[in-house]
């Protein structure tokens, strides 16, 4: 059925408020105001959840605090010298036509500077976003927001000569291990559709991001 020009205003609307939220996590993230990205998200909501391809899945309120605040906030350390900045572009949007839930990924060129290993240390980091969105209260949350990683290596090498090794970090414990693996470039993988594009949809209808 073909939508009427309200309703096309309305998702013009929600599309406009979803790309407002996601720039908002750009922004906050770069500044390091953990807390302040953990409140975009709908946690007075069944289900919402974090998925990073390399550390695992953390579910519910606790579990998005752990990744953002508690984890980051362990990682940026005195903050003195810790950088990241994670652009977006080339996104794909599909609000669903009840206009309760939304599907959307971007593509995430991005740098960072780390601190764990008690250098700084300058690196390529990019990866894609994959997230589902909800109204809670009237208002547009993540709800399953996936990370993944497409290079990360240092910045005077190429990510083909070079992986940037790991320091002893405490890494979160998460509630369960991805579904994806890490997928991180590497000269012995094949590039994989993760995640899938969102395509038009009725209802909220499951994880259509990847598929086994």
């Amino acid at each position: 059925m073909e939508m009427s020009i309200n309703e096309k205003v309305e998702r013009l609307w929600d599309i406009h408020e979803i790309k407002n939220l996601m720039g908002k996590y750009a922004f906050y993230h770069n500044a390091h105001e953990h807390m302040y990205t953990v409140n975009l998200f709908a946690l007075k909501t069944e289900g919402v959840r974090i998925e990073n391809d390399s550390l695992g899945i953390f579910e519910g309120p606790e579990g998005i605090k752990k990744f953002f605040y508690d984890f980051h906030t362990y990682m940026d350390g005195d903050k003195l010298g810790s950088f990241n900045l994670h652009t977006l572009t080339t996104e794909v949007i599909e609000v669903a036509r009840d206009g309760k839930t939304a599907k959307a990924v971007w593509m995430s060129p991005g740098m960072e500077t780390r601190k764990d290993t008690g250098e700084l240390r300058s690196a390529w980091c990019w990866g894609k976003y994959a997230v589902d969105f909800i109204k809670e209260d009237g208002v547009w949350k993540f709800w399953h927001f996936i990370i993944t990683t497409e290079i990360y290596c240092d910045y005077y090498k190429s990510w083909v000569d070079y992986s940037l090794e790991t320091s002893d970090r405490k890494l979160p414990a998460s509630d369960k291990p991805s579904r994806f693996g890490t997928l991180a470039y590497s000269t012995k993988g094949i590039a994989k559709l993760i995640p899938i594009p969102p395509e038009p949809y009725e209802t909220y209808d499951g994880d259509t991001f990847y598929k086994e």
